[in-house]
């Protein structure tokens, strides 16, 4: 049975989908009427349907609300809502099922003034129409769930090898690691060695490390490389194979293995090479057909960055507010528990490369501050104090960066500020690395609740933060929050 689905996955799925809808449209209709008419459908008491204004008695009604189904149905077909069966999700589904109702309504309304009259009223109309989106979205919600089930078991899933990523594949394979990919299960890259990262694998003196693990690529194995593309393949039976179309002669190399994958019956995609020149650009305007393209702007700019601004500073003095006698309680435990300032204070690069002075409260003995405070924390620190382990694993330490916010310094959510000395450094060895300081640096971030903190890649950490920059929004920063506040002393890195 199991092999079954997995054979058929994509035509049970779609004829599943086609029908969870059906009947969500036809129940919207009928429990619109109920509500409107207050219908007793367990006797079908008919006489209760003597009211002027109605067109349809019960049993009248119960017939015409498959076709009225039936329509609909066309239109969300010809609105394109199975063309990615399971891949669309979230607001951009709901707003396609959005959409496709209120074309029904359209049509329907339409066809009653052809006809001469609405076979419904405007109000039985209206709560169909309400109740149409609700019952389409949760019934592909449960599809969801079943659909993420089976994946999670290897049901079903489109087998992927990415071959000749390039410099945009790179970026392609950090949007899958993490947005997902419904339905996807990717099983490794196939990469020459040198083109794997631009970056130098290198473990700078302070500490930090650079790279991750030299046989991954954004977390996916590396399977081997071009010339041994057949074996490969072979091997793991791919479904789909995707092609980076970057480099030198890439054609020349390219065909053949695209040729070979097309002979065992694999479904081959492209990722063309002028997006890795296009990527942070946006047409600006176009020009007797040709597009002029500018920088992109970041979704964290105007009337949203003025509203992420107004919110960080309400919530930051709410907060302080409400933690004020934990942080005071905090401040006592470092005063009494090692000598020294309750408050440490160091230099941070923040929004344009502008530094400034960030707070927390001390973690370290004053005797280390002067000698090692650029130096890497790492695990197992002794300059920490018997408080500051338990502060930084909490990252209660970092509460009077609440300040910071107030006076616009950092947000609540954004790219963790580094020190000039680090900055410096990173910038010089890995690419985009300053496009990280167009934003605002933040409290917390998308990189961080990843586990990407402390003594981990700054490579790794660099794509999370441009993930997060690109791809800003407030439900983004809000999903970011919780996390932070579920992780709550189980943060790793956190040294």
């Amino acid at each position: 049975m199991l092999k079954f689905i997995d054979r058929h996955f994509s035509r049970i799925f779609a004829v599943l989908y086609v029908l969870i809808d059906y009947l969500g449209i036809w129940g919207a209709f009928l429990l619109a009427y109920v509500i409107r008419r207050k219908v007793d459908v367990t006797t079908l008491d008919l006489e209760l349907f003597s009211i002027p204004s109605l067109h349809f008695a019960w049993k009248d009604f119960v017939q015409v609300a498959p076709m009225i189904a039936g329509l609909w149905l066309v239109i969300f077909i010809a609105l394109g809502m199975y063309r990615e069966i399971g891949k669309t999700r979230g607001l951009e589904e709901f707003r396609g099922i959005f959409v496709a109702a209120s074309f029904g309504i359209v049509a329907m309304t339409v066809l009653g003034f052809i006809y001469g009259h609405q076979p419904f009223s405007r109000l039985i109309t209206l709560y169909a129409y309400i109740i149409c989106i609700i019952f389409v979205a949760f019934g592909r919600a449960l599809l969801h769930v079943v659909e993420n089930i089976l994946w999670s078991r290897q049901i079903g899933v489109e087998r992927t090898i990415i071959c000749n990523i390039g410099a945009i594949g790179r970026q392609f394979l950090e949007g899958i690691r993490q947005r997902g990919w419904p339905g996807v299960h990717i099983i490794g890259v196939i990469e020459e060695p040198n083109k794997k990262s631009q970056v130098k694998v290198k473990q700078l003196a302070s500490g930090p490390i650079l790279q991750n693990d030299a046989n991954t690529i954004a977390g996916f194995p590396i399977l081997g490389t071009v010339s041994n593309f057949k074996t490969i393949v072979d091997q793991n039976h791919p479904d789909t194979l995707i092609v980076g179309l970057g480099g030198d002669n890439v054609m020349q190399e390219v065909e053949p293995l695209v040729q070979y994958a097309r002979e065992q019956g694999i479904f081959v995609m492209v990722i063309p090479d002028t997006l890795a020149l296009t990527a942070g650009y946006k047409v600006r305007e176009t020009i007797n057909g040709v597009p002029l393209m500018g920088p992109r702007r970041y979704p964290i700019a105007g009337l949203p960055g003025l509203a992420k601004r107004l919110t960080d500073m309400f919530f930051a003095a709410l907060v302080l507010v409400a933690l004020s006698p934990v942080m005071l309680v905090v401040a006592i435990a470092v005063k009494l528990t090692s000598s020294g300032s309750v408050i440490f204070s160091q230099q941070r690069i923040g929004k344009n490369g502008k530094p400034f002075a960030t707070y927390k409260f001390r973690t370290m003995h004053t005797c280390c501050e002067g000698e090692n405070e650029k130096a890497w924390t790492t695990q197992n620190d002794n300059r920490r104090t018997s408080i500051g382990t338990f502060l930084r694993a909490s990252n209660l330490d970092e509460l009077p960066q609440l300040w910071n916010i107030l006076r616009g310094d950092m947000t609540l959510v954004g790219p963790r500020p580094e020190q000039p000395e680090f900055v410096k450094e990173f910038a010089n060895l890995i690419p985009r690395y300053h496009e990280r300081h167009q934003v605002t640096p933040g409290l917390t971030g998308w990189a961080q609740v990843n586990g990407w903190r402390g003594n981990t890649a700054i490579e790794e950490r660099l794509q999370y933060d441009m993930f997060y920059i690109e791809n800003w929004s407030p439900w983004f920063d809000l999903k970011i929050i919780l996390l932070t506040l579920t992780s709550f002393g189980k943060s790793k890195g956190a040294y």
